[in-house]
C-alpha cells in the first residue's frame, strides 16, 4: 500500500506516501485509488464525528516529498488521447480537493526534493507547508 494512515491519541492524522519498493512516491494508479480511499476516510470520520480527526498531516517515507505523476504511465497516452488525459487528470484533482474542503488544519511536512508540482497536488492544497531547518529542500512551485 502506498499510503499509511496514521492517527494519534491526539486525533491528528499522518499520512505517510511510501510507494513499496519505489525509489521516489509518484501518482501511480495504486497510489490514486489510495488517496482517493484516504480521503473517502478521512471525510467519513469526521462526517460521522466533528472532533474525532483535528488535523492532517502529510508525510512522506522517502527521501524526497513527491515526484509527481508516474511518467511510464503518462507515456502510455497517444497523442491523439487528449479527451482520456484531460479526463485522467481530473480524476487526480477531485480527491486533492476534498482534502482541501475537509474543514480542518491540512499541512504537508516537506523534506528533501519535490519536483514541479501541479497547482492541484497534494502539498499545494495544503493550509501550509513546512520544511525542517536541518533539511536541504529543494522546491519548485508551478508556474501561473
Amino acid at each position: 500500500m502506498p499510503i499509511r494512515f496514521d492517527k494519534d491519541s491526539e486525533n491528528i492524522v499522518t499520512i505517510t506516501f511510501d510507494a513499496p519498493g519505489a525509489p521516489v512516491n509518484t501518482m501511480t494508479a495504486e497510489w490514486q485509488t489510495a488517496f482517493t480511499e484516504t480521503v473517502a476516510r478521512l471525510a467519513s470520520e469526521i462526517q460521522r464525528e466533528k472532533t474525532s480527526i483535528k488535523g492532517v498531516i502529510l508525510a512522506s517515507g522517502k527521501k524526497t516529498f513527491f515526484a509527481g505523476a508516474e511518467l511510464k504511465d503518462v507515456l502510455k497516452f497517444a497523442p491523439d488521447q487528449g479527451p482520456a488525459v484531460f479526463h485522467w487528470i481530473e480524476d487526480v484533482k477531485k480527491p486533492m480537493r476534498a482534502l482541501e474542503k475537509l474543514g480542518i488544519p491540512v499541512v504537508a511536512a516537506l523534506e528533501g526534493l519535490r519536483i514541479n508540482p501541479p497547482k492541484n497536488s497534494s502539498a499545494t492544497n495544503c493550509a501550509c507547508s513546512f520544511l525542517p531547518e536541518t533539511t536541504r529542500a529543494h522546491i519548485s512551485m508551478p508556474s501561473s
